[in-house]
């Protein structure tokens, strides 16, 4: 269900950052629990437990990866 705030994802990001939120790409920033799959076919491609796709950017597929190793 989406929802509307009127933060941009920059102040969300600095207030979400233990919670173990990350920033994958421009206008996603995704709670690394609900992560499912990792499609890896023309770009990282996320797919969370809800069933939504969301695009991973190339420069922050190294921290993606990292965080989800932890």
């Amino acid at each position: 269900k989406p929802i509307t705030i009127s933060k941009n994802l920059a102040t969300l990001e600095r207030q979400l950052t233990s919670k173990r939120f990350l920033r994958v790409h421009q206008s996603h920033l995704v709670q690394l629990g609900q992560i499912r799959a990792i499609d890896r076919t023309d770009g990282y491609t996320l797919t969370l437990s809800n069933g939504q796709q969301v695009p991973v950017a190339r420069r922050r597929k190294e921290a993606l990866m990292a965080e989800l190793k932890a």
